[in-house]
């Protein structure tokens, strides 16, 4: 009598079994706290620290504006297919860049 594996349990064609444990390290590696950011920059404004995430938040989504007003003017707003998901993923890039070159974080 021949056995044979369900299908329900074989892996998926080109699904490697030894790769099973790359998603559980990955995960790990994002929850191991960090020293590094245990606490949010500030800047002093106004009279009361302001976050300094919120302002890199701030500018990502003021640089967006400026970046699409140029491409409306260059013709490029008209051809792009997703224009929201472009412009959030623009924000959000900028935000870290901003992050990233302000505060080097």
């Amino acid at each position: 009598m021949l056995k044979t594996t369900p299908p329900s349990i074989r892996p998926a064609p080109g699904f490697s079994i030894r790769a099973m444990w790359v998603a559980p390290v990955v995960a790990g590696l994002l929850l191991v706290p960090d020293r590094a950011v245990g606490a949010a920059p500030s800047i002093p404004m106004f009279g009361s620290f302001f976050p300094a995430w919120l302002l890199c938040v701030i500018g990502g989504v003021l640089l967006t504006v400026l970046l699409r007003a140029v491409f409306v003017l260059i013709g490029l707003d008209d051809i792009l297919k997703w224009r929201v998901p472009v412009y959030m993923t623009m924000a959000v890039g900028l935000n870290f860049v901003l992050s990233l070159v302000v505060f080097g974080r």
